[in-house]
């Protein structure tokens, strides 16, 4: 009996040992859990701050990048122009070498600019009616649930029709 108390009195301690080692392998784990935790969000700032440093460094290049196209362009649309009005004038000439006195000959190439000017501006106008992203305002008055949903003949400005009635509950009388 001796023998058997003293090999659970061995037992009972290595139990312990057990629950103290499974303690430290928790602990371990844990500290090694926050380890990771603090290397992740060190490499996140640093991810963060790297991104940031980036749309600087571009929004500065398309800064500069604007500036110097803005004045090419303007360089352009003065010579474009310059050239313009000696085409113009050139045709005017040729226009009346055709027999046309020079009144007629400026008022014929002013109507013909004129006609094109106007289809420009039709075409323009076609073009700017993009500019107001109307599917996305359809999207997001669906998304408000100010309009109704898409294959609906309902009017835009008509009221939500109103809901299906609920059923009645099941099992009561």
């Amino acid at each position: 009996m001796a023998a058997d108390a003293a090999n659970n009195v061995g037992h009972e301690a290595d139990g312990a040992d057990d629950g103290q080692h499974q303690a430290a392998g928790i602990d371990e784990t844990l500290r090694e859990l926050n380890a990771a935790r603090r290397d992740t969000l060190h490499g996140a700032r640093n991810t963060a701050s790297a991104l940031r440093d980036l749309a600087a460094a571009d929004f500065a290049l398309a800064r500069s990048a604007m500036g110097r196209g803005l004045a090419l362009g303007g360089i352009a649309a003065l010579l474009g122009s310059s050239a313009w009005l000696l085409l113009t004038a050139v045709l005017v000439a040729g226009v009346h070498a055709l027999g046309l006195d020079w009144v007629w000959a400026l008022l014929v190439v002013a109507l013909a600019y004129l006609a094109v000017a106007g289809i420009c501006v039709w075409r323009m106008r076609g073009y700017l009616d993009h500019m107001g992203m109307q599917a996305t305002r359809r999207q997001l008055s669906r998304l408000r649930g100010k309009h109704p949903q898409a294959g609906t003949d309902a009017p835009a400005d008509a009221a939500p029709a109103a809901p299906p009635p609920a059923a009645a509950p099941q099992g009561v009388d």
